[in-house]
């Protein structure tokens, strides 16, 4: 029987993060899937198998280890991706957390429109603190640009809307994409998303089915993630910088120019976003008129 799911979670020396995953993957039930854990810890994770052997136990489908070591973010999806057998495939990060309607509502999605490699759907981005005896705090949660109306190549060029623990896709359409790219130490997975695009059109749920979770605590090892340690502007710009130097170095369009196009555009696009987030507060004949 061929398996709905693959679930594919990167992470290293985070076992807190993990177990609130499980919790979350308990919840949200998704029936025929697979959790595959990927360690990219250099040295493993103490305490992992033990984890593993603890979740086979608790959720009632496959739990699968594999490993790494690479302290790599796109070796670790790839490592991930390489062992995934479902037909839908869901990168769920190890701090990220879903609702329990999120594999029911985009696998729904995804077979009433055939003509959609993937489905994004809303998200929330919690700030928290994780403290010492491994439980969170949540000091903010707040939409993540739940204004937008759909997911496009330029939208996506312009800035990443959605994030992966938003997005499921089709294993076929995944094969055709290849592998994450793991020279970039850095917007992996924004350079996924476009070269996703030029494959195939996701889809949009615009119910807010996920989270993802920022923690400001550089001084805990393993509790933050890369868009709360370090400036996210800087590395977007080397990001953009690195493409466009691809492209000029090749001679040819592609996705350094794209991404040139889209900084181009990001004035326009946070003035849509800001009348669309004023018109919520605003009469309506007021806000049309905007």
């Amino acid at each position: 029987m061929t398996l709905e799911f693959s679930i594919l979670t990167r992470t290293a020396l985070r076992l807190p993060f993990l177990e609130r995953a499980r919790v979350g993957l308990e919840a949200a039930a998704p029936g025929s899937a697979e959790w595959i854990i990927c360690d990219d810890a250099p040295e493993g994770t103490p305490g992992m198998a033990a984890f593993v052997e603890a979740a086979r136990h608790a959720l009632p489908f496959e739990v699968r280890l594999v490993e790494t070591r690479s302290a790599s973010r796109p070796r670790a999806a790839n490592g991930a991706l390489a062992a995934a057998r479902g037909r839908l495939v869901h990168l769920h990060d190890d701090d990220d957390t879903v609702e329990p309607a999120f594999y029911r509502r985009t696998a729904a999605f995804l077979d009433a429109r055939p003509d959609c490699g993937g489905v994004a759907v809303l998200c929330d981005r919690v700030d928290e603190e994780l403290a010492r005896d491994g439980t969170f705090r949540t000091l903010r949660r707040r939409p993540h640009y739940h204004e937008i109306r759909s997911v496009g190549l330029l939208s996506m060029a312009t800035t990443q809307t959605v994030p992966p623990i938003g997005f499921v896709a089709r294993r076929s359409v995944l094969d055709a994409v290849g592998p994450f790219d793991e020279s970039l130490s850095v917007c992996e997975d924004h350079e996924y998303f476009l070269r996703f695009l030029l494959q195939a059109d996701i889809g949009l749920v615009r119910e807010r089915l996920a989270a993802f979770h920022h923690r400001p605590s550089p001084e805990q090892p393993g509790a933050c993630n890369s868009l709360a340690s370090t400036d996210h502007e800087a590395q977007d710009a080397r990001f953009r910088t690195l493409m466009l130097r691809r492209d000029m170095a090749q001679g040819g369009m592609g996705l350094g120019w794209l991404l040139a196009l889209g900084e181009m555009n990001r004035p326009a696009w946070r003035r849509k976003v800001f009348l669309r987030r004023l018109g919520r507060r605003l009469p309506t004949a007021i806000a049309r008129r905007l």
